[in-house]
């Protein structure tokens, strides 16, 4: 079967080598934001149970070229018994590229009249749709002329994490996927100049404890096709790996309370600790830097930011013989630090992401 499994448009190879890490899958395609790949029916449940860099898993039931907006009707084919009962209400809800010349709600009415048809083909009975609280949920991604129609077994997103109590400046799978980039391991000192809600701290924290996704209702769990016997099996194998390391993150701004409370809420151990990139002493040969950059539409703002940086380059270099790697989601923060041979400075080459 093949799985549509969403990520940061960006960081597909840092998602890739995660989901070879908890399941059998193997890589058929990478996508702008997503991962088509070949798994099973167990890999559904250890992905969207065991995963920090995935928002979304798509079991692919249709996949085919979209000329025109008939074709949303005419070239969808699957069989909808074998997902849903009479007497569950369904939606059908659509992702598409700039380049897609086609509404989404044209789009969703044509796949979900398909839908409706061929399950009254199927059984002589008729589907309701339900486009606030359905049972089940398809979506169809549209990339150019490619639209890809999945069932949701995700739900929620999952970069929705449920220690958060509102909605945070840096998005979780990014800051997952930011530390993944750095090559973070736990071995290593980890500073996030930037820490605000400290998300970079938590989920670094995740990854070394592998803390699954614990607590959520996933979209499978009404599906027919999917046991929910054998994904409490998959999920208990994921709660007997996790273990409760203490995770020191040194944080640059001054919400170290906020910190260690979603660290609490997540389950994780993490020792927060106030010091800047200025300030410290680098007694230690490595370190890692892994922030996410404020966005800053003031150009005021962006010139504090850039000193800053450029302060602190001058710092380190000063310090002989270290090593510092610095991840972040905005290239333009690097633009003057790849100068000096005594730093290593690693970022972001891909596209940047702006609110």
């Amino acid at each position: 079967m093949k799985l549509l499994v969403e990520t940061v448009e960006g960081f597909e190879e840092q998602c890739l080598n995660e989901l070879k890490e908890i399941s059998s899958v193997n890589l058929e395609k990478k996508m702008e934001g997503y991962l088509l790949v070949d798994g099973e029916k167990k890999d559904v449940y250890r992905i969207n149970y065991g995963s920090g860099t995935v928002n979304k898993v798509l079991h692919v039931v249709s996949d085919f070229k979209l000329d025109k907006l008939d074709d949303a009707y005419e070239k969808t084919a699957f069989n909808v018994g074998n997902f849903l009962d009479q007497n569950q209400e369904f939606v059908v809800r659509v992702e598409k590229g700039s380049s897609c010349g086609f509404g989404s709600t044209d789009l969703a009415v044509k796949t979900g009249q398909k839908i409706v048809d061929t399950f009254k083909e199927y059984s002589g009975e008729t589907l309701s749709v339900d486009l606030h609280e359905p049972d089940i949920v398809f979506k169809l991604v549209v990339q150019d002329k490619r639209a890809i129609l999945g069932l949701d077994t995700t739900g929620k997103p999952l970069n929705s994490r449920e220690y958060l109590e509102k909605e945070v400046d840096t998005p979780p799978i990014l800051a997952n996927c930011l530390v993944r980039r750095s090559g973070w391991n736990g071995n290593k000192k980890l500073l996030d100049p930037f820490a605000r809600d400290g998300v970079v701290a938590v989920e670094a924290a995740r990854i070394i404890s592998k803390t699954p996704n614990i607590g959520r209702k996933f979209g499978f769990i009404d599906c027919k096709f999917y046991s929910n016997k054998v994904f409490s099996q998959v999920a208990q194998g994921f709660n007997d790996e996790m273990s409760i390391e203490t995770v020191p993150v040194f944080a640059g701004e001054k919400e170290i309370g906020q910190i260690e409370r979603h660290a609490e809420r997540a389950k994780v151990k993490v020792i927060a600790r106030e010091e800047t990139a200025l300030e410290r002493k680098y007694k230690d040969k490595e370190s890692n830097i892994v922030f996410d950059a404020p966005y800053l539409p003031q150009k005021s703002k962006r010139d504090i930011i850039r000193d800053y940086l450029q302060d602190f380059e001058q710092k380190v270099v000063n310090e002989k013989g270290i090593e510092i790697i610095c991840t972040s989601r905005d290239l333009t923060f690097f633009k003057t630090l790849n100068k000096k041979e005594e730093v290593s400075f690693g970022s972001y080459s891909g596209t940047v992401f702006e609110k």
